[in-house]
């Protein structure tokens, strides 16, 4: 568990967290058998608006777009996108890694598959190795 913070807003209303949750980065990861980048936050608990986050953001080793898995929490409503080949497709958006030192940001900007708008910058003070699950 690291530092980090989220802030941004979903579905037009404004949130944040501040406290501990993962981050761990990866740049010899595969999602569904192709070779790529992996940059992952998640946390729980949070008692702003925003309860729960799960982000990975996938850059594939050949080239295109940075795919993404993003699940939120945030009162009683939950949020999802998934733009990742293979698997479950839902909704809309781009996501970027702005690398800072040990840590950085991962910033995800869409809309889920019912039209709400996504939009989260979550900021960790540093990666660690991710575990490996084969």
């Amino acid at each position: 568990m690291v530092p980090l913070q989220a802030a941004g807003s979903l579905a037009g209303k404004s949130v944040a967290f501040s406290g501990r949750g993962e981050c761990h980065q990866s740049g010899d990861a595969s999602i569904y058998g192709v070779p790529a980048a992996m940059y992952h936050a998640s946390f729980s608990g949070g008692t702003s608006g925003l309860e729960r986050v799960n982000l990975t953001l996938w850059q594939p080793k050949a080239g295109g777009p940075m795919q993404m898995t993003f699940a939120a929490d945030a009162g009683r409503t939950h949020f999802e996108i998934g733009t990742v080949k293979g698997g479950r497709l839902t909704g809309s958006g781009t996501g970027r890694v702005d690398r800072q030192g040990a840590g950085g940001a991962l910033v995800v900007q869409g809309q889920t598959a019912s039209g709400a708008a996504v939009q989260l910058t979550v900021t960790c003070s540093r990666f660690t190795a991710p575990e490996d699950n084969g």
